[in-house]
């Protein structure tokens, strides 16, 4: 009885210990999240402990294991992995989603081992099941933070790369659509009207199926569009079908099963401005996920960004093609405006010489006949040819044609031939012209035809828009390194709101109603142009208008000059020795037989021919020693007919003469 009884009592302290140790095991898996389990191979049964039910939330410990508590993504490689186990004995160790019975899944970790039988064979699969799902989805936002960065940033730059608004909306609607992982996307672009939506760009889905939802209030359209285009809301439907707020209507694209899973996400500019929004479908019932929503709600706004680069693009480079567009006729424009000046010169100047000769033939032949008529012609000839020569001029320097023969000078020299040329028209007006002006120590490099035309056209500025019998002064010293010569005029003076365009090209102050100051309003800007070719400046300085002028001309100063006495106009006079025998040639009858008849009226031989086939002819019995050819005849030109001559009576035997209204030498 005692040893019954002492049995009786070791079995109740270890009934005892047994229960206290299953209490701390309890606490102990509770405390760590876990819980056992057993699988028995043969019947396939599984056994799961106490905590099971606390860890996952089901009503019964003791439950048949099957694949339906398994998530349907994991059931494969947990299979494979419980295969690999049995076979070779690995440890069983898989990460999976197990359902609770709530049907909602979290994230365990399993460590399982196989349990062998007396005859050595597998018998029993045993383990302990941990909850990780806390940490795993942490682990899975960053994962997803991840990889939404390194998506954005890849499609940021392809995305970057495309300022074509059409393409790029398409490359946005491609990369989101397959990123979500849908059947079907398309991106409606906001027409900026209400209820109606603009263009769209697709991803495998139809057009003329989308056509339907671009009004916004027919009933084939789906509210998902109006709320993210007009409330800027993500809206996701895990079953359309299931929810009583929209119709089935319309939301089965040709070619494609019924959609029941939709995705609509917003396209808002930094500025609020809703570009458009982006719509997913899938066939599956939940296919959408707050995963998939953040993602395409990261890329939507880096769209939203490239879109708005793209259209800021377009809009720069509608108005840059309009600026080069409007550069390019303001440059068609000038040139014409070249053209026809340097046209203009050359038609004035035909009729010109004619005359010009005319008048020379009336001189010769009696000078008791017609004088005063003669003198009117002259006048009248010598203005016409100064406003040739300003056109001429003008079109020079704009094309960049115009060549300077310098040489140094003093400025003495170059402001006597003003002078002299200008002295008729001070002489006509009784002004008096004060001189301060030393005949030397002031040398320049220039031209001096070209540099005494500037003081030329300042110096008839003064007379004609100063009073008769007013004074001007001309003064002209160095300051350092430069040559300064100053105008001053009593005149009509200069307005403040014409100061500023003084030198532009045909500007004119006010004048009187008879015009009898006359030009076309060049000189000015030809001065100022053949002061910069020279290196120097021109400016302007008036109280007001009746109150005078004063214009200033400043050069560089160079080292020495090579003559200081004022050239004579008579040292630029080619000489002609009389007798020669002269062949002209010029499709201008009258300024031909006029050269002709002075020609042979100062001693000399000439025959005239009105084009080059004629002229060969003609030269061949006539055999010049001289000819005076137009650079503009038909047929065959002057250079032409230059060049053949030369091959027939060789470069030393002829002597040929350019003769043309062209501005060239």
């Amino acid at each position: 009885v005692g040893q019954l009884a002492a049995q009786a009592l070791e079995r109740a302290r270890l009934y005892e210990a047994l229960q206290t140790g299953e209490e701390q095991l309890r606490v102990a898996l509770t405390a760590a999240r876990a819980a056992t389990w057993q699988y028995d191979l043969a019947t396939g049964m599984a056994s799961r402990d106490f905590s099971y039910r606390v860890l996952l939330g089901v009503r019964d410990e003791r439950v048949v294991a099957t694949n339906e508590a398994i998530h349907p993504d994991d059931r494969a490689a947990v299979r494979a992995q419980f295969e690999r186990t049995l076979e070779g004995g690995t440890p069983f160790e898989p990460e999976i989603r197990v359902r609770r019975d709530d049907g909602t899944y979290m994230w365990t970790r399993s460590h399982g081992r196989v349990m062998y039988g007396p005859d050595g064979k597998p018998r029993m699969l045993a383990g302990v099941i941990v909850d990780i799902d806390e940490a795993k989805q942490a682990s899975l936002r960053a994962d997803e933070e991840r990889r939404i960065n390194e998506t954005l940033h890849r499609l940021g730059s392809s995305f970057a790369s495309e300022l074509d608004h059409d393409r790029l909306a398409r490359l946005i609607t491609d990369e989101i659509t397959t990123l979500v992982g849908a059947e079907l996307g398309a991106f409606f672009e906001n027409s900026g009207e209400a209820g109606e939506a603009g263009s769209f760009a697709l991803h495998t889905i139809s057009s003329s199926h989308v056509e339907r939802y671009r009004d916004l209030r027919s009933p084939h359209a789906t509210p998902l569009l109006a709320q993210t285009l007009v409330a800027h809301q993500i809206v996701r439907l895990d079953d359309v079908v299931a929810d009583p707020r929209y119709s089935t209507a319309g939301v089965q694209p040709e070619g494609h099963p019924l959609v029941r899973s939709y995705l609509a996400v917003p396209v808002v500019a930094r500025s609020g401005e809703v570009f458009g929004s982006l719509l997913f479908g899938h066939a599956a019932v939940g296919r959408f996920t707050a995963a998939h929503e953040r993602l395409a709600a990261s890329i939507a706004s880096q769209a939203a960004v490239a879109l708005e680069n793209a259209r800021l693009y377009k809009t720069v480079r509608a108005h840059k093609e309009q600026l080069e567009l409007a550069i390019e006729r303001a440059r068609l424009a000038d040139r014409r405006k070249d053209e026809f000046l340097a046209m203009l010169g050359h038609e004035l100047r035909n009729p010109l010489a004619p005359i010009a000769t005319a008048l020379e033939l009336m001189e010769l032949k009696d000078q008791r006949v017609l004088h005063k008529e003669r003198d009117v012609i002259r006048r009248q000839v010598d203005y016409l040819s100064r406003l040739i020569d300003d056109l001429l001029d003008v079109s020079r320097i704009t094309r960049g044609k115009l060549q300077l023969s310098r040489q140094v000078i003093e400025i003495g020299a170059v402001l006597a031939k003003a002078i002299e040329i200008a002295s008729p028209l001070l002489e006509k007006r009784m002004q008096k012209l004060a001189i301060d002006v030393p005949r030397e120590g002031l040398p320049v490099d220039a031209d001096p035809t070209r540099l005494a035309q500037v003081f030329q056209n300042l110096l008839t500025n003064a007379v004609k828009y100063s009073e008769p019998g007013s004074q001007i002064v001309l003064r002209a010293r160095s300051n350092e390194d430069r040559v300064v010569v100053e105008l001053t005029d009593q005149g009509i003076g200069i307005s403040a709101d014409l100061m500023p365009r003084l030198f532009d090209l045909f500007v004119q102050g006010d004048r009187a109603p008879d015009r009898s100051q006359g030009g076309l309003g060049i000189g000015l800007a030809i001065a100022k142009n053949l002061c910069e070719l020279h290196g120097g400046t021109i400016s302007a300085a008036s109280a007001g208008t009746g109150r005078g002028s004063t214009f200033t001309v400043t050069l560089p100063r160079t080292v020495r000059a090579e003559s200081s006495s004022p050239a004579r106009a008579s040292e630029h006079v080619a000489r002609v020795a009389t007798g020669g025998r002269v062949l002209i040639v010029d499709d201008n009858v009258d300024a031909a037989q006029t050269l002709h008849e002075f020609l042979t009226a100062v001693g000399h031989e000439s025959a005239v021919a009105y084009d080059g086939v004629a002229a060969l002819e003609l030269a061949a019995s006539f055999r010049p020693d001289t000819a005076v050819l137009d650079i503009g005849l038909p047929v065959m030109d002057g250079y032409e007919l230059a060049r053949k001559l030369r091959e027939r009576f060789g470069p030393d035997k002829l002597r040929l003469i350019a003769v043309t209204g062209y501005g060239q030498e």
